[in-house]
């Protein structure tokens, strides 16, 4: 059977690029809207990251799906979670 791209793939990227969209917007977003929003904005990053986690699972356990746009989306992902990992521990340990 020959490998081909699937929702899997694309659906991974989507929510790799909400979570980063997401992190960059939310300084922009939060100052327009007096922090009302803020809240709201790092749920949804944390909810879009934790799918972006299994769809990852999900994509690369299926040996019929092409590997390209899942390794692209899994750095993707990667990098937010350091990121997001970074300013947890950095928040709870000098602010």
């Amino acid at each position: 059977m020959h490998k081909k791209y699937s929702w899997r793939s694309f659906a991974f990227l989507v929510f790799s690029l909400l979570t980063s969209l997401s992190m960059v917007l939310l300084d922009p977003i939060a100052a327009n809207t007096s922090e009302q929003i803020g809240d709201f904005i790092i749920i949804f990053m944390f909810i879009t990251l934790i799918a972006s986690i299994i769809l990852a699972v999900i994509t690369f356990s299926n040996k019929y799906e092409k590997k390209g746009i899942a390794v692209f989306a899994l750095i993707l992902t990667v990098l937010n979670s350091s990121v997001i990992a970074f300013f947890l521990w950095f928040g709870a340990n000098f602010a």
